[in-house]
């Protein structure tokens, strides 16, 4: 079987290695939050969607919450 993109994990995978990161998600899940446009980048090739490692981390990273402080005006 030719690689289509080799630096790239599959559902299964990326699945896996969120797991192993300490965050439990499962394939469930992560086809889920594709359904609602949530969840971590990925990449979609004809049929088959891939996640790469570094799109992973930055998701587990979280996002920045910038909260209104009128003290600091």
């Amino acid at each position: 079987m030719k690689i289509l993109y080799p630096k790239a994990m599959t559902t299964v995978e990326a699945a896996k290695y969120l797991t192993e990161s300490g965050y439990p998600y499962t394939k469930k899940t992560l086809e889920a939050w594709r359904c609602q446009k949530r969840g971590p980048k990925y990449k979609k090739i004809v049929s088959r969607v891939y996640y790469e490692k570094s799109w992973l981390d930055e998701f587990l990273e979280g996002l920045e919450v910038k909260i209104f402080d009128p003290v600091k005006m």
